[in-house]
């Protein structure tokens, strides 16, 4: 079975209460007089002052909806502080229990990470729990699902680090914290499984299985007839954006370069921005791929993040010829771009009905013969592209 679905999505996303360094309005924690002394230190040893560090229960799940392309999501029981000068935050009237507590710092293109635990005992203490975290470049984490539900959301319990596996069941965190963590499959709140995973600074895969899936007798299972989908990678950026052509309107500008990847994100990546100053002008990264049946496509997925004004768009182009027997135009779908490395899953099922907007003819009228791909840059400003992935049964050549 398929699953088919557009994620877009912030591995690092969430809705977090209004704080202060004494008390959080509106917090769960005021019920007792317990003081949790949390030291925040940068992996130097330094006092990380100024910085908002987040508790949360060691059980908690945030809630996370899918809404059309995209996933909104809630952390309504997150209480936030802030360090002082010392890098130190007092939380104060803090219930018994188990906690984590989480702090992030996006400092020269790279991502650092804080994550601990500590308890409350039932019977208050006269002096305050102390925690001392420090903050480390983060990792990343990858792995695979098996499931016939979707979407699958997959969390770390206490934190703030989610993800979405894609409609072949790929699922990658790019940032996380080292360390033992639960992490909990879900689909639409369900718990599906759950497993505890040791995140080191390499990681190799991890896989999760639906334990609610039903176990179904060989000899019933009739034979899948369906052509085996692989990945090609069409272009990670690593060598050069040389493959790729820059495309404008009259009074639009363009420029595409190769670029360090950073926040977080290693290697190097496609870097497009542009300045436009119509509406109806615009700006366009592209390749040519040559007159291309592609009406064997699963999926399309990359990896994006940046700043423009309005939205990015990826389209499936057909540029004829005066000997064509087809018409040019385009098949396209638009992407709220987000400032963190955010990755996308795009599906024939999600390209937008033909209405000649843009040049758009639709699906059905370019997949058997297209011959360019293209990211529009909104209208104006500039994003970050990288890994370029086809699902196909049947090769994509680069």
């Amino acid at each position: 079975m398929k699953w088919i679905w557009v994620m877009s999505l912030v591995a690092l996303s969430g809705v977090i209460a209004a704080c202060s360094n004494d008390t959080t309005a509106g917090s769960t924690f005021e019920t007792e007089n317990s003081i949790a002394k949390i030291l925040l230190k940068n992996a130097d040893g330094t006092p990380a002052a100024k910085k908002s560090v987040a508790i949360r229960d060691e059980n908690a799940l945030i809630s996370i909806e899918k809404n059309s392309n995209s996933y909104s999501v809630w952390d309504s029981i997150s209480s936030v502080y802030e360090t002082d000068e010392n890098g130190i935050a007092w939380v104060r009237q803090i219930a018994s229990g188990n906690y984590i507590v989480e702090a992030l710092e996006y400092s020269n293109q790279n991502v650092f990470v804080a994550v601990s635990r500590f308890s409350i005992p039932k019977t208050p203490l006269d002096s305050s729990v102390s925690v001392t975290l420090f903050l480390d470049l983060a990792t990343t984490l990858s792995g695979e699902i098996q499931s016939d539900k979707s979407p699958i959301v997959l969390q770390i319990r206490g934190t703030s680090f989610w993800t979405v596996a894609d409609s072949l069941g790929h699922f990658t965190f790019d940032v996380v914290p080292q360390g033992k963590f639960d992490i909990v499959m879900l689909c639409q709140g369900e718990i599906l499984s759950e497993q505890e995973v040791e995140i080191q600074e390499e990681n190799e895969k991890v896989f999760f299985k639906d334990s609610t899936m039903k176990e179904i007798p060989m000899d019933t299972i009739p034979q899948d007839t369906t052509p085996e989908v692989k990945a090609y990678v069409l272009d990670d950026f690593e060598d050069s954006t040389l493959l790729w052509y820059r495309s404008t309107s009259k009074y639009a500008t363009a420029k595409l370069e190769r670029d360090s990847a950073g926040l977080g994100r290693k290697g190097f990546v496609a870097h497009f921005s542009s300045t436009n100053d119509s509406v109806g002008n615009w700006a366009l990264m592209g390749r040519y791929i040559g007159e291309t049946d592609m009406s064997h496509v699963d999926s399309v997925t990359f990896w994006a993040r940046g700043e423009v004004n309005g939205k990015i768009s990826f389209a499936f182009d057909v540029l004829a010829d005066s000997t064509a027997t087809y018409d040019s135009g385009k098949s396209w779908q638009h992407f709220e771009l987000d400032s963190v490395w955010t990755h996308y899953t795009v599906t024939p099922e999600i390209l937008l009905p033909a209405d000649s907007i843009g040049g758009n003819i639709g699906w059905d009228a370019v997949k058997t013969h297209v011959t360019n791909i293209s990211f529009f840059g909104g209208a104006g400003g500039e994003f970050w592209l990288d890994d370029v992935v086809f699902y196909t049964s049947e090769k994509v050549e680069k």
